[in-house]
């Protein structure tokens, strides 16, 4: 069942026994916002699903210069197209792959930036720059497919992919939190010293099955196909 905010903080106070009007408010609001942020961070980056992936398009290259912002709120590049024609947007032109190469390798074969052209290569100079590779000879445009974070669960954004589609691991993920930072029991001397490990268990467990349902929703399981894996046969048919 899918969750909004204000049934996400009724189960976590709960499941920490807390009081959200004494014990969060305001003393430690900013652990539950944490606990939200860890667990969404976490998951989002051990799992990788379709919905955090966008398509962005960068404004008009420079000619004459070989770099460009990453565009949009992508935090990791997975690949990048050049528009064809130069001026064009990515739906009214022809989308041409660009290799992703490394900066030394762009430095060694286009060692000038002067060196102008179509570009076909691109490197990553950083997290938020690219290196284009021959600098391009005009105003170009890149679509870029990456990963981005999405808007984080709150008061004023009361629903996630996380609380709609995997509640329970979401759940699973901020009890780890909830028990180690809200409530400290991660030590020998703690009240409930099993109440970490116990949770982290109980994510795993539940990790493993999203994990197979994630790969199919990218067709990344056993012949490239969006089926569950078939299980062996425990018989021999001769």
């Amino acid at each position: 069942m899918a969750l909004d905010f204000s049934a996400y903080l009724t189960a976590m106070c709960g499941l920490l026994s807390i009081d959200p009007e004494t014990d969060l408010y305001p003393d430690q609001s900013e652990l539950m916002e944490q606990m939200i942020n860890y667990a969404e961070l976490r998951i989002y980056r051990e799992l990788d699903f379709l919905s955090t992936v966008e398509e962005a398009t960068t404004s008009d290259l420079t000619p004459g210069t070989r770099t460009v912002a990453v565009p949009g709120d992508i935090i990791i590049v997975n690949s990048a197209a050049l528009i064809t024609p130069a001026s064009t947007a990515p739906a009214a032109g022809t989308r041409n792959p660009m290799q992703r190469v490394s900066v030394e390798f762009i430095n060694a074969v286009w060692p000038s930036a002067a060196t102008t052209g179509t570009p076909a290569y691109y490197a990553m100079l950083d997290n938020e720059t690219m290196v284009l590779a021959p600098t391009p000879s005009a105003a170009f445009r890149v679509s870029c497919m990456g990963i981005f974070r999405p808007e984080t669960l709150s008061d004023s954004n009361t629903t996630t992919y996380l609380t709609e589609a995997v509640p329970d691991l979401f759940i699973a993920a901020s009890a780890i939190f909830g028990f180690g930072g809200l409530l400290q029991n991660f030590g020998a001397q703690a009240d409930d010293p099993q109440a970490v490990q116990s949770w982290e268990q109980t994510y795993q467990n539940l990790r493993a099955g999203v994990d197979v349902e994630n790969l199919r929703s990218k067709a990344w399981g056993t012949g490239f196909q969006p089926f569950s894996p078939a299980p062996g046969a425990k018989e021999s048919r001769t």
